[in-house]
C-alpha cells in the first residue's frame, strides 16, 4: 500500500488522540425495541435496530458497510463503499434473506445479488431494524434467515444536511439533502455522489443516489409520493471468476411509489426496475456481455383494528414481475396474498402473536405460511420470547434459467420450505440489556448451485434435500447512556452449525457460513469534545479461515443556534488484514478517511 505525507498524517493523529486520556461529557443514545409484528407488540423475536444517531457514528457510507456491525448478519462484500455485497441472517444463504423499503419487498427476482441496490441516500434512513429468524407469515416468500427493514424519514420542516469527505484510494463523498414546504406539501430531496480511483486494479467505482419524497396531509391522513434511483458503474475485478479479473458492470435502479394512509388503513402502489450490464472483460466489449432489465409492479393494503378479542392486522399484496435478459431470455409471473395477524396480552403477563399468509403464484400455486410468536414476562426486568413458524422462498430467475460453460440453471426447481422454532431469554439490569437466544431451521428442497468433487464439472441448480441448522447468539447492549468517559456500548456473539443429510458434492452457497461471530463496540471521549468510536468484527466461516477487522471513527461536534457542524477522522481496517468476503475477492487494507457534515 502506497502512503502519502497526508496518510502518515492521518494514521499519527488516530495514534495520539487514541492514547490521550478522555474527559467526561453527556452522552444519550435512544434505543430502538425491535417489533416483530405489525401490531407492534415488543419482546417476542430476536432482533436488533439503529437509529439514525447511531448510524451516523459509525464509519460507513453505505447500508452494506452498515449492516456488518448487526450481529448474526453476515455481509459478504465484494468492494468497498458497498458497490455490491450480499446478505445473510443465521446462515442462510443471500436469496433466503428478505430486503423491506418501508415495509415493501423489493427483493430483485433477476439475483438476490442486487436485493441491496436501494435508491436512498444514508440520510434518509430514519432506522433499520433487523429481525432474525423466518418471517414469511408476516412478509411473503424470502424470509428464511430474517429480515432487514429500512425505515425513511418523514419530511418535516426546513433542513439541510451536507457532507463531504475526502480518503485514500482518490475517495470521494458528496451528499446534500433538503427538506422544505412547498406550499401545502412537505418535501424532502437527497443527492449523493461516491467515487474511488481504485484500492487494487479494476476496483474503480462511480455511484450517484438519489432519493426524493413529498407528502400531503389532510385531516387524520397523509398522501405521499417517492421517487429514487441508484446508479453504479464499478470495475468488478474477480467478482464472478478468478480467470477473468478486467470484468465491469454498471447498474441502474429506479423505484416509484405512491402511498395513502387513512385512519387505521395503508395503501402503497410501487414499481423497481432494475438494470444490470455486464462485460466479463472491459477492454473487450461486445465479448460475453450480459444485459438483464427486471421490473416489478406491485401493490400493497394493510388495516388495522381493535377488537374485543385483541388487535388485527389484515390486508394483502401483490405483484407482478418480469425480465428481459440477453442471457435469460424474457420471463413473467405474478402473485397474490392475503396476510391476518392477531395479538392480544392477558394478565399482563403473557403476550401471543399469531400471523397467517396464504400466497399464490402463478406458476407454483399456493404456498401457507403460519407463524406464532409467545412472550412471558417473568419479572418486571425480565422476559421469554418465542417463535414457531414456516417459510418459503420460489426460485430466482437466473436459478431457473442461466446458461453458460460453468453454471446451468433448471427451470423444474421447485419452491424451497423451511420450519424454524426459537426461544430466548431478555434481562434488563439498569442500562444493561442482555438477551440470549437459541433456534433451530430445517429447510426442504433446498436450492443451491452443486457440482461433483472436481473443478471441471459445471455447477448446476437443483433442490438439494435437507438441510439442519442450528445456533445460539448472546447480546450485551447499553441502552440510555450518559457521562460515561469510556463505555462497552454492545458485544455479540453467535454460533451456528449446520447438517446435511446427504452428500450431493460440493455446495456453493448453503453450507458456506459463518461458524463463529463476534462483535464488540467501544466508545470513549477525547480531549477538547472529540469522540471516539471503536468497532471490533470477528467472522469465522465453516471452512475453518477467519479474521479480525478493527474501524474506528473519531469526531467531534460544535452546536450554534440552529447549526451543527461535525468534522471526522475514520479509518476501517486499521490493522491492516488481508481478507475476504468472497472467495478470490480481496478486499482493501487500510483506509483512512476525513471530512465533516453540517447541518441546519
Amino acid at each position: 500500500m502506497r502512503y502519502s505525507i497526508g496518510n502518515i498524517f492521518l494514521s499519527a493523529t488516530f495514534c495520539f488522540l487514541s492514547a490521550t486520556f478522555s474527559l467526561a461529557q453527556e452522552i444519550s443514545l435512544e434505543p430502538i425495541l425491535i417489533s416483530s409484528s405489525r401490531l407492534e407488540q415488543k419482546f417476542l423475536r430476536s432482533g436488533e435496530g439503529k437509529n439514525y444517531g447511531e448510524i451516523s457514528s459509525y464509519p460507513v457510507y453505505s447500508l452494506p458497510d452498515l449492516l456488518q456491525y448487526f450481529s448474526s448478519v453476515d455481509i459478504r462484500r465484494r468492494s468497498a463503499y458497498g458497490i455490491q455485497a450480499d446478505l445473510s441472517i443465521r446462515g442462510s444463504n443471500f436469496q433466503q434473506t428478505l430486503v423491506l423499503f418501508d415495509g415493501l419487498n423489493l427483493n430483485d427476482p433477476q439475483t438476490a445479488h442486487h436485493n441491496l441496490d436501494l435508491p436512498l441516500t444514508m440520510f434518509d434512513i430514519e432506522r433499520i431494524e433487523v429481525l432474525r429468524g423466518q418471517a414469511s407469515g408476516l412478509y411473503g416468500g424470502g424470509a428464511f434467515g430474517g429480515v432487514v427493514s429500512i425505515f425513511t424519514k418523514k419530511p418535516e420542516g426546513k433542513k439541510i444536511f451536507y457532507q463531504t469527505s475526502r480518503g485514500e484510494f482518490n475517495s470521494w463523498n458528496q451528499a446534500i439533502s433538503v427538506t422544505h414546504p412547498l406550499g401545502d406539501f412537505a418535501s424532502r430531496f437527497s443527492y449523493e455522489y461516491k467515487q474511488s480511483s481504485a484500492y487494487k486494479p479494476e476496483t474503480d467505482f462511480i455511484q450517484r443516489n438519489f432519493y426524493s419524497n413529498i407528502v400531503h396531509g389532510f385531516g387524520e391522513g397523509e398522501m405521499d409520493f417517492v421517487y429514487g434511483f441508484t446508479d453504479k458503474d464499478f470495475g468488478a475485478s474477480t467478482f464472478y471468476s478468478k480467470y477473468f479479473p478486467r470484468q465491469e458492470e454498471h447498474t441502474r435502479t429506479d423505484f416509484l411509489r405512491l402511498g395513502l394512509k387513512a385512519n387505521d388503513s395503508t395503501t402503497s402502489f410501487y414499481y423497481r426496475r432494475h438494470w444490470d450490464n455486464f462485460l466479463l472483460d472491459r477492454t473487450r466489449p461486445g465479448w460475453n456481455e450480459n444485459t438483464h432489465t427486471s421490473y416489478i409492479y406491485g401493490g400493497q393494503f394493510i388495516k388495522r383494528e381493535e377488537t374485543p378479542w385483541g388487535n388485527l392486522a389484515w390486508g394483502l399484496d401483490f405483484a407482478y414481475d418480469k425480465i428481459s435478459s440477453t442471457k435469460l431470455n424474457k420471463h413473467s409471473r405474478n402473485r397474490e396474498a392475503i396476510f391476518l395477524e392477531w395479538g392480544n396480552g392477558f394478565k399482563e403477563k403473557y403476550i401471543f402473536n399469531l400471523s397467517l399468509r396464504e400466497d399464490y403464484y402463478s406458476y407454483w400455486g399456493s404456498e401457507f405460511s403460519p407463524n406464532l410468536n409467545f412472550g412471558y414476562l417473568i419479572e418486571p426486568n425480565f422476559k421469554l420470547h418465542s417463535s414457531f413458524g414456516k417459510a418459503f422462498r420460489v426460485p430466482s430467475y437466473t436459478e431457473l434459467y442461466y446458461q453458460d460453460a460453468a453454471n446451468i440453471g433448471n427451470s423444474s426447481l421447485l419452491p424451497e420450505h423451511a420450519f424454524s422454532w426459537e426461544m430466548g431469554l431478555d434481562k434488563t439490569i439498569g442500562d444493561n440489556l442482555f438477551s440470549i437466544t437459541f433456534f433451530k431451521r430445517k429447510t426442504r428442497n433446498t436450492i443451491d448451485w452443486v457440482r461433483e468433487n472436481s473443478a471441471d464439472t459445471t455447477w448446476e441448480a437443483k433442490n438439494i434435500g435437507e438441510i439442519f441448522f442450528k445456533g445460539v447468539e448472546f447480546n450485551y447492549r447499553l441502552m440510555n447512556r450518559d457521562k460515561y468517559i469510556f463505555s462497552l456500548e454492545r458485544f455479540g456473539y453467535s454460533y451456528l452449525e449446520a447438517e446435511r443429510k446427504a452428500d450431493l458434492g460440493l455446495s456453493k452457497y448453503v453450507l458456506d457460513h459463518l461458524q463463529h461471530q463476534f462483535l464488540l463496540g467501544l466508545r470513549n471521549l477525547l480531549p477538547w469534545g472529540f469522540v471516539q468510536t471503536w468497532n471490533l468484527n470477528y467472522k469465522e466461516r465453516t471452512t475453518g479461515s477467519g479474521g479480525f477487522l478493527l474501524d474506528s471513527r473519531i469526531a467531534k461536534n460544535i452546536f450554534q443556534k440552529n447549526f451543527n457542524l461535525e468534522i471526522f477522522l475514520e479509518g476501517t481496517n486499521l490493522t491492516n488484514t488481508n481478507y475476504q468476503e468472497i472467495t478470490d475477492v480481496a478486499m482493501p487494507g487500510r483506509w483512512l478517511s476525513w471530512g465533516l457534515k453540517f447541518e441546519f
